[in-house]
């Protein structure tokens, strides 16, 4: 897997796409919360979490479910 993913993606690009995903904050852009963000939100949401995950780890996870409840929208962690 290591040889077919360097083989795909150069190591520059990598680190720019890294640096975009640690820098993108939706509720940032959506007026400072979260909540405003899920507003538009018409579907029923599962969020799952792994406790492997260093980028999305669970709490955040639960985090976006407790967002999604405030606003009004139905989602299960």
């Amino acid at each position: 897997q290591g040889r077919s993913f360097i083989n795909r993606f150069d190591a520059n690009t990598y680190l720019y796409i890294t640096r975009a995903i640690d820098g993108f904050d939706l509720a940032a852009s959506h007026g400072g919360t979260l909540e405003k963000a899920f507003e538009p939100v018409r579907a029923e949401t599962l969020v799952v979490g792994f406790t492997s995950d260093w980028l999305f780890p669970p709490e955040q996870n639960r985090d976006i479910v407790l967002a999604l409840q405030r606003a009004g929208k139905r989602a299960s962690y």
